[in-house]
């Protein structure tokens, strides 16, 4: 597909942080509202609209890798 094997890992990687705040899991989100002792359908629409701009950002690292500082042919050296 053209892209670094780093950065494909780290996009699905990504998604399956984010699954904790964003339905349809939304652990996180889900035990909270118990927590609050608010409605959990309430705190999890509000979780899913401050945490959809977090779901473009994989997209932005397919297109630019250089912002995870991933080069073309990079072997895992530490940058020094």
């Amino acid at each position: 597909m053209g892209v670094e094997p780093l950065v494909s890992h780290f996009f699905v990687f990504y998604y399956g942080v984010l699954a904790d705040i964003t339905p349809p899991v939304a652990l996180a989100a889900y035990a909270a509202s118990g927590i609050s002792g608010s409605n959990p359908f309430t705190t999890g629409n509000t979780a899913f609209r401050l945490g959809i701009a977090k779901a473009l950002v994989p997209f932005v690292f397919v297109y630019s890798p250089a912002l995870l500082l991933v080069a073309e042919g990079f072997h895992g050296r530490p940058f020094l």
